[in-house]
């Protein structure tokens, strides 16, 4: 006669049989970078370097760090993505002159906050977005998400969370690329406000086009041209030319 034990061994290796253990993929560690350099001359600016922590494929959070020629570190970002990769909390601190922008994401709540050059308290509100919203980094990830529709031209708005301004704006996405002979191997991206009128008196004209250039086949930037993600000794942003690279 087969004992007890026995017999909850066995079940045990039947149920192992019907239901095996899975491995749960490790979390991998994702690192790349962005060389911004000036458009005209091309001599670098900054260097942003990235590392993300990535489960089951997906962003958990992200670590930047912001160095100038000859690679001193001025500035680091945070970044937590949370379930919804194109609307991360963040946090940015220049450390050179306490200049510091922010994101929290609380369910359909997001607070904004900033601190200007030179420090001092933070200025913050609490904002309720309309859909679809993008925040900071999240500009990939809503590119990633909305992949087939934007590479077959057709244009989509979304609400863009602007720290500095305490606000949030209307903006379009649109692939803008000319037509390529032979088979495609880039994708570009043009990001201007939706709607001009509304963006007057607000600043973000000022901006000019936001232009982010994709590989086809990886889906991952290859090159962003706009404002830089820092700003210069006088506390000024400038137009750069940013270079995406990832180590093999």
């Amino acid at each position: 006669m087969v004992s007890f034990a026995w017999r909850r061994y066995f079940l045990v290796i039947a149920l192992l049989l019907i239901h095996p253990i899975v491995q749960a993929d490790p979390i991998q560690t994702r690192r790349y970078q962005n060389r911004g350099v000036d458009p005209e001359t091309n001599q670098e600016r900054y260097l942003e370097e990235t590392t993300e922590r990535v489960d089951a494929g997906q962003a958990v959070e992200g670590r930047v760090i912001y160095r100038i020629p000859p690679g001193t570190i001025v500035a680091r970002k945070q970044i937590h993505f949370g379930p919804h990769p194109a609307k991360p909390s963040f946090r940015f601190d220049d450390e050179r002159d306490g200049y510091a922008k922010g994101v929290t994401v609380e369910g359909d709540t997001v607070t904004v906050y900033f601190r200007p050059t030179g420090g001092g308290p933070f200025q913050s509100k609490v904002l309720k977005i309309p859909e679809p919203v993008v925040i900071d980094a999240g500009v990939h990830y809503f590119i990633q998400a909305h992949w087939q529709t934007l590479i077959q031209g057709d244009p989509l708005a979304f609400n863009f969370v602007i720290p500095r301004r305490l606000d949030y704006y209307r903006l379009q996405i649109t692939r803008t690329d000319p037509e390529q002979k032979g088979p495609e191997t880039r994708v570009r991206f043009d990001i201007k406000p939706a709607n001009l009128w509304l963006s007057l008196g607000s600043g973000i004209t000022g901006w000019g086009t936001t232009r982010l250039t994709y590989d086809v086949k990886t889906r991952e930037p290859l090159e962003y041209e706009g404002v830089s993600l820092i700003h210069d000794e006088n506390g000024k942003s400038y137009p750069v030319k940013g270079i995406y690279h990832y180590p093999p």
